[in-house]
């Protein structure tokens, strides 16, 4: 399984990138955990 990490602060460009992980993950059949993550602390962790 593959963790993947969208970091952003929430904007239009985040959602659609965030969008466009799970396509691609869907797409080519790939177990991934995708987490988005919008909080600027948690950033560092």
């Amino acid at each position: 399984m593959i963790d993947i990490k969208v970091l952003g602060t929430g904007c239009p460009n985040f959602h659609k990138l965030e969008a466009m992980c799970h396509e691609v993950v869907d797409e080519l059949g790939i177990v991934a955990h995708i987490e988005s993550i919008t909080y600027l602390d948690k950033f560092m962790d």
